[in-house]
């Protein structure tokens, strides 16, 4: 089996514990087809942060990530919206990097 290294970036530091179980519970029970690393970002961005994009530029060029994954809270607005703007605002400026991204909206919340 081969593996993915996944970069998580979430809102909350609630996420960054949720998703770090959720990968171990699934390559214990060998859900996922390979054996998936995963680290989250080391502090929660929210949606509006202008870190987003370097953020992703840097763990896929520089640290060798296969995909990054971004959660991200709707806070009870359209999921769509959320994702939409996310993407328009951080993700496709990055070019063929955002190829390598998947945004996630939550609704409402992960907590």
């Amino acid at each position: 089996m081969t593996g993915c290294r996944v970069y998580f970036i979430v809102d909350n530091t609630y996420a960054r514990e949720l998703v770090g179980e959720l990968v171990k519970l699934f390559n214990d029970k060998g859900v996922l087809s390979g054996k998936v690393s995963c680290k989250a970002y080391r502090q929660a961005l929210n949606a509006c942060d202008p870190r987003i994009g370097d953020a992703i530029r840097l763990v896929l060029q520089d640290h060798g990530y296969s995909r990054v994954v971004i959660l991200v809270d709707t806070e009870g607005a359209d999921p769509q919206e959320v994702s939409g703007h996310l993407l328009e605002k951080h993700v496709e400026p990055l070019g063929e990097y955002s190829l390598r991204v998947r945004v996630y909206p939550v609704h409402p919340c992960l907590e």
